[in-house]
């Protein structure tokens, strides 16, 4: 652990334009020092069933592995993104420990390491597609859970999508949107997966673009009906196709992950 600790103020360093004096040689010694002791700790957790306790209490923090994950030295990346997945998947709450991460750049700093990543470095590949999918597993447990119009944070977000004026054309400010039947609105989200997490979707796209959100809305009302754009039906349809593309509620050992850079260039990849 003070290998990492003594090691991560050469983090940012230049490894790849630096000559070879005897100063950059101490680093590159330094750096191979640092790359063993991640990929140690990384077989501990990995492999021991009481590994991530051990190296818990050995004082490892996350910010120690973190520093190391940086675009101008894909070998240290490389050990220490392998640690940083061992250890998302030894998490009891994983959505806790996702939001430490992203608070330590981690998300940014794959992106900067995915731009530079070249043949010669594809090992970090796995790495990079399995903490995109230890990302996208974190939306499991509302893609397992049917919406419940009696649970307040469900009756807020389907509140959150209403369209007030739409009361003044139709019976309630729900209608036009979509819902298989306005009055039961829970309905379309019973199916799981995805279940919840058609309306997280649903909720986030109407926070980050409400206006636009309103305009298609009102837009396709003046259409022909069977022209009009069923909204939420529509939103569980795709969200079902990506649930199943991403492979969001399978394993991630024996499955082929296609790796998606919008999952580290964009703050919600769904």
């Amino acid at each position: 652990i003070s290998t990492l600790t003594r090691n991560s103020s050469i983090r940012d360093s230049e490894y790849n334009n630096r000559t070879l004096d005897k100063s950059s040689t101490a680093e590159d010694d330094s750096l191979s020092l640092a790359q063993h002791t991640l990929s140690v700790l990384d077989s501990v957790v990995r492999y021991l069933d009481n590994g991530y306790d051990v190296v818990t209490e050995m004082g490892l923090q996350p910010s120690d592995i973190t520093v190391f994950l940086s675009d101008t030295n894909l070998d240290c990346a490389q050990y220490a993104l392998a640690l940083i997945n061992a250890i998302f998947a030894k998490q009891d709450d994983k959505q806790s420990f996702y939001h430490m991460l992203v608070e330590l750049n981690v998300r940014v700093n794959l992106e900067r390491v995915v731009r530079v990543v070249t043949p010669i470095h594809m090992d970090i590949g796995g790495h990079i597609t399995e903490f995109q999918h230890h990302m996208l597993s974190l939306h499991v447990p509302a893609s397992e859970t049917p919406v419940d119009i009696t649970d307040d944070s469900h009756a807020a977000m389907l509140d959150n999508i209403r369209i007030e004026t739409l009361a003044d054309q139709f019976t309630t400010p729900w209608d036009g949107m979509g819902f298989t039947d306005p009055n039961d609105r829970q309905l379309d989200f019973q199916t799981t997966p995805p279940g919840l997490l058609v309306l997280h979707c649903i909720s986030y796209y109407v926070q980050k673009h409400k206006a636009k959100h309103r305009e298609i809305i009102l837009e396709q009302l003046r259409w022909e009906a069977d022209r009009r754009f069923p909204f939420v039906r529509a939103s569980v349809a795709v969200t079902e196709i990506l649930y199943q593309y991403l492979k969001i509620g399978k394993d991630y050992i024996g499955v082929e992950i296609e790796f998606l850079p919008v999952a580290f260039s964009h703050d919600n990849v769904l």
